[in-house]
């Protein structure tokens, strides 16, 4: 297999990840930590601008993303959980001045660190729900998440800081949350 197809592969995981995880959502399984939601919203939609401009097959990936990132937001209005206290509304300020600075800098590597920095905002936040709620998410889509980044590792052609940061910092995140959240997939063969 080339890197072309396992970057192929790692676009298809990542998007079929959000099909169970819709489903989940919906019948209450998983609750979307809002806030986070939001800043992985606005960020998929800023690298879709990017990708825009730049093209390429990755332009594909990130629209793709992006509506599924826009799904669960949107899901996580009804069904999701948090937005409301002090530390959502302190984190959803401090990446609001983030992103002004990730789109004001021509920067390559500054706006890696902001990008990153506002993804972990929102991280912290599904993490510290996922503390108080094992139930609250899904293994089963962070597992598919986790296959998808260490694939998307695979494919980088150009080994460096700036190709790498994004999708290790991913991997290590899906794989924490993973580990973390209830065995949907042990559960789904107990219950079918």
């Amino acid at each position: 297999m080339n890197l072309a197809h396992l970057g192929i592969a790692s676009s298809v995981i990542a998007t079929l990840a959000y099909v169970p995880y819709f489903k989940e959502i919906i019948q209450g399984k998983s609750k979307p930590e809002r806030i986070s939601w939001l800043l992985w919203s606005v960020l998929g939609l800023t690298y879709l601008g990017s990708g825009i401009e730049e093209g390429g097959a990755a332009m594909w990936f990130l629209a793709t993303d992006s509506v599924m990132q826009l799904g669960v937001l949107f899901l996580s209005i009804k069904y999701g959980v948090g937005g409301s206290t002090k530390l959502d509304k302190f984190s959803l300020f401090v990446a609001v001045i983030a992103l002004m600075l990730l789109i004001s800098t021509s920067n390559v590597f500054i706006s890696l660190l902001t990008a990153l920095f506002i993804d972990m905002l929102g991280a912290v936040l599904t993490l510290r729900k996922l503390e108080e709620d094992r139930e609250s998410e899904s293994s089963l889509f962070w597992g598919m998440y986790v296959l998808a980044s260490a694939l998307g590792i695979f494919s980088i052609e150009s080994v460096n800081f700036n190709n790498l940061a994004f999708p290790v910092y991913v991997f290590f995140l899906s794989l924490w949350i993973a580990i973390r959240a209830r065995p949907s997939v042990v559960l789904a063969l107990r219950n079918p």
